[in-house]
């Protein structure tokens, strides 16, 4: 906690002092924060028994389509939620791209894993160019970043739900996720920790 408390503030001053010319933005209101995963749901981790007598049986897709999931998860923004090829870092710029484009007006603070897409070259510097503040959780500490269980409670949706369409799956994904990411009760207990005293955040 203290790692990523430290690497926060950093960001935040850094955005201060970056738009510090800009009259009225940080008094106004500040950045928006956010934090970006991915995750890979499938179609089969039907895991739930579900009962219905006017439908004894389902059909259920054994095809392996897996939906490379790409989610922004803002506290005080615009939320983004992407189906993307893959994990490597055009995919990543991609969806950076997309997360400035849905939040145009303040400085962006993004906190993310170490995946090593996250770190490359052409992903810090489009970064940069975006006015978008990376912040790297520590290593190993996945229980920092809120949106892990905002992805559990996508997947244990989607376990209950008999799939036989790729495109339908997709769609189902994205529609959870809209639908979850407007609370913030993922991330009470973290904006507690790390942001209880800052007067940085876009109201």
């Amino acid at each position: 906690e203290e790692i990523l408390d430290e690497r926060l503030q950093e960001a935040l001053d850094e955005v201060e002092d970056s738009e510090s010319d800009d009259e009225g933005l940080m008094t106004d209101g500040g950045c928006t924060v956010g934090f970006f995963d991915e995750t890979f749901p499938k179609p089969y981790d039907v895991y739930q028994r579900v009962w219905d007598f006017e439908t004894p049986t389902q059909e259920v897709s054994v095809d392996r389509f897996d939906a490379n999931t790409f989610g922004f998860y803002a506290l005080n923004g615009a939320d983004v939620v992407e189906i993307m090829p893959n994990s490597r870092s055009e995919s990543v710029c991609e969806f950076l791209r997309q997360i400035r484009d849905e939040n145009p007006d303040a400085p962006l603070v993004v906190i993310l894993d170490n995946y090593p897409s996250h770190h490359a070259n052409d992903v810090t510097e489009l970064a940069d160019e975006l006015g978008i503040q990376l912040v790297f959780l520590p290593k190993y500490s996945p229980h920092l970043n809120p949106i892990e269980p905002l992805w559990r409670e996508v997947k244990y949706t989607l376990s209950r739900v008999f799939v036989t369409d790729e495109d339908a799956f997709q769609s189902m994904i994205q529609e959870i996720f809209d639908n979850l990411s407007t609370k913030l009760s993922y991330a009470a207990d973290w904006i507690d920790t790390f942001l209880a005293d800052s007067k940085k955040l876009r109201q």
